[in-house]
């Protein structure tokens, strides 16, 4: 059946409505909507003015569409729409307007209202097809609003579960096993000391793999912010050299860091460190036993420069495209260790967000390695 000969009735099932209020001081533009919801078998209620509509908005649950004049001579619609706006984010509103209230009803979308009809439509078309379809596209769009957020508020929640359900208890079996390898608790085997050993690596990689996963959520929903504060990133770097050099040491490697100046600037140190901790675990993983990897930091002009040289087998230049995009991994051996893929993002997301730009060079060739370069703004905030 073709839209054309679709009768009102059809049209109501096709939307259904059950309950209609609408608010106009206009006699004829209330008359000629009973009229049409009559015929569509949709009860319809009325009000003559803003007030009484706030009277009848007491029970807001029981309508699916409020039509809403935009002028009335004791409450405007803006007002009447920012009451109900207060109170529901489900309920359809449609502003119906004059021809010199375009503007208005344009505002009134702005503020939460979901389309607008022209009275003059009303009274002059005796085919309500078009007035039918203007409330089918009003009410597709607050539905799509209200999935819209449902899925943020599920977000959030599977954001909060996260952290408290999975970062804190990892977080203190982590510590537990820590404190019993210190034997704070009495001696331990060797055989002991080996499996609680493994025990503490999975706990810590468990701890950092939900670490990236919360700071992707918080990249993703555009949420992820800085706390800066006076740092300075020589000391920061030779704090996460001396941390990763346990590492190093246990592969044969030789880390070098070489610092030509201090370097102070407004940073958030927590996010940076992340940053080069980062990096620096990625030069031990992917680098061969007994390479080398050097460390640098320098000042270009109005930034400073941190890189991180390692003597492993190198990035081709198709991977260095895709380098610091999402779930992608560095070459080579290390594709079998296991990780998110997000690191290199997080880090890429930490250092623009400082002002900052990260990139990586390499001709790709087995023993020239790779380096990673970052460079912050010395005024960066």
């Amino acid at each position: 059946m073709s839209p054309e000969s679709t009768t009102p009735r059809e049209h109501g099932e096709r939307l259904g409505l059950k309950r209609v209020l609408t608010v106009d001081d206009s006699s004829l533009i209330r008359s000629a909507l009973r009229g049409i919801f009559q015929e569509a078998d949709i009860a319809l209620e009325e009000a003559k003015g803003g007030l009484e509509a706030l009277e009848k908005l007491e029970e807001l649950d029981k309508y699916d569409l409020i039509l809403l004049d935009v002028m009335m001579p004791d409450l405007s619609g803006l007002e009447v729409l920012e009451q109900i706006r207060a109170r529901s984010n489900e309920r359809v509103v449609v502003m119906l307007t004059g021809s010199d209230d375009l503007g208005t009803a344009i505002r009134a979308i702005r503020q939460g209202a979901d389309g607008y009809l022209q009275k003059n439509d009303l009274l002059m078309r005796s085919d309500h097809t078009d007035f039918f379809y203007a409330l089918e596209q009003a009410m597709n769009y607050r539905s799509g609003l209200i999935a819209q957020q449902q899925l943020e508020q599920l977000k959030k929640d599977l954001y909060n579960m996260v952290t408290h359900d999975l970062r804190n208890p990892a977080n203190i079996i982590s510590m537990t096993l820590e404190l019993v390898l210190e034997e704070a608790i009495g001696p331990l085997t060797a055989l002991q000391r080996e499996q609680l050993g493994l025990a503490d690596e999975a706990a810590q990689k468990l701890v950092r793999l939900v670490g990236d996963y919360l700071d992707y959520a918080k990249i993703d929903e555009g949420y992820f912010t800085l706390e800066p504060s006076q740092t300075n990133l020589g000391e920061l770097i030779e704090s996460c050299v001396r941390q990763t050099t346990v590492l190093a040491q246990a592969r044969g490697q030789t880390l070098t860091v070489y610092l030509s100046q201090p370097v102070l600037l407004m940073a958030d140190s927590a996010r940076l460190k992340q940053t080069v901790d980062n990096i620096l675990s990625n030069a031990v993983k992917y680098t061969p036993e007994g390479g080398t990897i050097d460390v640098q930091l320098s000042v270009q002009g109005q930034y400073a420069r941190v890189c991180v040289q390692d003597s492993g087998q190198g990035i081709s230049s198709e991977d260095l495209k895709t380098l610091f995009g999402k779930f992608q991994r560095l070459p080579g051996e290390g594709r079998r260790t296991q990780g998110t893929g997000l690191g290199l993002l997080i880090c890429k997301t930490i250092v623009e967000a400082h002002g900052g730009k990260i990139w990586a060079e390499s001709r790709g060739i087995p023993g020239e390695g790779s380096t990673f370069i970052f460079e912050l703004p010395l005024q960066s905030s």
